[in-house]
């Protein structure tokens, strides 16, 4: 072999390392990616479920707040339903007094008192007595 194919060799044995040594540094550097997008994912998963959790928690508080302000309203709403009852009970039944006292009052003044009843009743049957004597004179001899 003459000096320069030994330097040939010599050369291509380097080359052949290099080669060797940046295939090795290529496959390190896959690795580290693969490692990269690994850590990449757990901490956007990590991200991700810890501000789901924040706003499941968020959400489940103003449903809470909405449930119990809802409740609160159907309370009152039904409160102020039985005080509308009541209240339109009592105006019912105070126009009903009202209108009862109204025709007492009219029969008092209107018709005359039991007292006077017989008196009319007496001049009722003096006027038909009298009458009676007109249209038959007979009836006063007997």
């Amino acid at each position: 072999m003459t000096p320069d194919e030994k330097k040939l060799y010599a050369l291509m044995a380097v080359a052949e390392q290099q080669q060797n040594l940046v295939n090795q540094a290529v496959k390190e550097l896959q690795i580290t990616e693969e490692r990269i997008q690994k850590v990449i994912a757990g901490q956007t998963h990590s991200t991700v479920s810890k501000s789901l959790n924040t706003g499941l928690q968020e959400g489940t508080a103003e449903l809470i707040k909405t449930a119990k302000a809802l409740g609160r309203l159907n309370n009152s709403i039904e409160s102020a339903s039985d005080q509308f009852s009541w209240k339109l009970i009592a105006i019912v039944l105070g126009i009903f007094a009202i209108l009862m006292l109204g025709i007492i009052w009219l029969f008092s003044v209107y018709i005359k008192p039991l007292e006077n009843i017989s008196k009319i009743e007496m001049v009722f049957s003096l006027i038909f007595g009298v009458a009676m004597l007109k249209a038959n004179p007979k009836l006063a001899l007997e």
